[in-house]
């Protein structure tokens, strides 16, 4: 469940901050069922959620459809891009999630080149033998969802999947938040400062029930726990929510639906 820390990027786009290779960069980009298809060679599973976003500093991540990846990209204006998957979740999956993953992470390396295409809507990678065809997520707000908890910091730059199984989850409501730690019930109050995509956070008054679990599904609780007590700041890139530190450090990310 412990991936280690992700590698640095591996560089940016190489026109400047006009240049068309920045328009890969900003949207999380989901995966088409026909890629997953033909990746897998077989109908695409309902919980098949494979992604990719790249960002401006060089970096780039996703989920691989059973764990998250990082790593780093390099883009040109003449439409050339190569991509570098570095750390990843070790969350065990069944199949075929796991043999997707498996396909999808070997597609990304064999990546050559990136065209947008509808104005920003859609977004192929090719090169490989399968060509990867992605459309662009819409941000989600942060009120009026569920958000499941996907990845949580366990200290230094490493992260956890959660344990696979016992999903936790938030809401929030007009200053309200409420969830599960998978153990025990969540309340508490939040306020934010910012957008619909990112800005200031800090939680307060938080508590749970009292139930006992198994020492992992405490230790997660407690992980939870923590970076809800030290957020600083939330970032929303489609239905994905990440929780930062006053430093920028991650603690938390988590879907929304």
């Amino acid at each position: 469940m412990i991936v280690a820390s992700s590698c640095a990027g591996a560089g940016g786009p190489s026109g400047d901050g006009d240049g068309d290779a920045s328009a890969i960069v900003g949207p999380t980009w989901i995966l088409g069922a026909a890629s997953v298809e033909a990746l897998i060679d077989e109908v695409a599973p309902d919980d098949a959620r494979v992604t990719i976003r790249f960002e401006s500093d060089g970096s780039a991540g996703g989920s691989a459809g059973c764990n998250s990846f990082a790593g780093g990209y390099t883009a040109g204006d003449d439409g050339s891009l190569s991509i570098e998957a570095g750390g990843m979740t070790q969350m065990a999956c069944e199949e075929p999630l796991m043999r997707l993953e498996t396909a999808y992470v070997a597609a990304l390396g064999e990546v050559t080149s990136w065209q947008v295409l509808d104005e920003g809507a859609g977004l192929v990678l090719a090169g490989g033998e399968t060509a990867l065809t992605y459309v662009a997520e819409q941000p989600l707000s942060i009120e009026g969802r569920r958000w499941r908890v996907d990845a949580i910091a366990i200290g230094g730059d490493a992260v956890s999947s959660t344990i696979a199984g016992a999903d936790a989850d938030l809401a929030f409501d007009a200053g309200s938040v409420s969830g599960t730690t998978v153990c025990n019930r969540l309340v508490g109050a939040y306020t934010i400062d910012g957008g619909s995509s990112e800005g200031s956070i800090s939680f307060s008054d938080v508590g749970t029930t009292k139930k006992l679990c198994e020492p992992d599904v405490m230790d997660q609780e407690q992980q939870i726990l923590t970076a809800l007590e030290a957020a600083a700041t939330y970032s929303i890139a489609g239905s994905t929510m990440s929780l930062l530190d006053a430093d920028g450090a991650f603690l938390l990310s988590l879907v929304g639906s």
